[in-house]
C-alpha cells in the first residue's frame, strides 16, 4: 500500500518592518556609545564555555576581570544607547503606539516586581515576624512611588573608589586592612592627646613677653 506525502503548504509572506526615519537627538532625548565586549573560555575542542558580554565601565575593571579569570576576547561592539527627556521622545524613539506600550508594560513589570520584593522581604525588628502576611497588596501606591537614590555610606564610597582603580580583590583587601590600621592609630592617637584649653568667652590673649 503507497501511502502519499502532503504538500506542505507554503508560509504565509511576512510583512516586512517599516524602515525607522533617521533620528536626532534634541532635547526629547539624548544618546550614549557603550562598547560591548564577549569573553569566554575556550576548551580543548575549541569551543566557547561560560560567554559573558561585559559593557565598558570605570576603568574597564570589567573587562579586566574577565581577562585576569583566564577568558579569552571574542567579540567587541559599540552600541547608541537612547536616554529618554520627554514623552514626545519616547514617541520619537519607538513610533508604534502598540511597541510603546509593551515597553511600558515590560518596565511596569519590572517595577512591581520590585516592590512586590520589597513588601515581601519586609520584616519587623526580631527579623522574624514578616510585617506583610496574608493581606492583597494594591501596588499602584507603589507604582507612583518618585525615586530615590539612596545616600552611600563612606565604605561604600570608599569600596567604589577602590573598584574603580581596577585593583585585585587580594590588592583590595590589604588596602582596607592597611586602612583600618592607620585609622585605629590616629584614633588612638587622638584620644590619648590633652585637649587644648579654650579661653573664656571675652577674654583677653595673653600677653607675650
Amino acid at each position: 500500500m503507497s501511502t502519499t506525502t502532503g504538500i506542505p503548504a507554503a508560509a504565509e509572506a511576512v510583512p516586512e518592518k517599516e524602515a525607522l526615519k533617521p533620528l536626532e537627538a534634541g532635547d526629547s532625548l539624548t544618546t550614549e556609545k557603550v562598547t560591548y565586549r564577549g569573553y569566554a573560555k575556550v576548551n580543548e575542542k575549541g569551543e566557547l564555555e561560560g560567554y559573558q558580554a561585559k559593557a565598558e565601565v570605570a576603568n574597564q575593571v570589567n573587562w579586566k576581570k574577565m581577562e585576569a579569570a583566564g577568558n579569552t576576547l571574542i567579540n567587541t561592539n559599540e552600541f547608541t544607547r537612547y536616554i529618554l527627556k520627554t514623552m514626545k521622545g519616547f514617541e520619537l524613539l519607538v513610533p508604534s503606539e502598540e511597541q510603546r506600550l509593551y515597553i511600558s508594560q515590560a518596565g511596569l513589570n519590572y517595577i512591581q516586581n520590585s516592590k512586590a520584593n520589597g513588601y515581601m522581604n519586609d520584616f519587623a525588628e526580631d527579623k522574624i515576624t514578616p510585617v506583610n502576611n496574608d493581606q492583597t497588596i494594591d501596588l499602584r501606591e507603589g507604582i507612583n512611588d518618585p525615586p530615590q537614590k539612596r545616600a552611600l555610606t563612606d565604605q561604600e564610597k570608599l569600596e567604589r573608589l577602590v573598584k574603580s582603580m581596577g585593583l585585585s580583590a587580594e590588592d583590595m583587601q590589604k588596602m582596607f586592612a592597611d586602612l583600618a590600621k592607620n585609622f585605629a592609630a590616629a584614633a588612638a592617637t587622638k584620644a590619648t592627646a590633652e585637649p587644648e584649653a579654650e579661653a573664656e568667652p571675652g577674654a583677653e590673649p595673653e600677653a607675650v613677653a
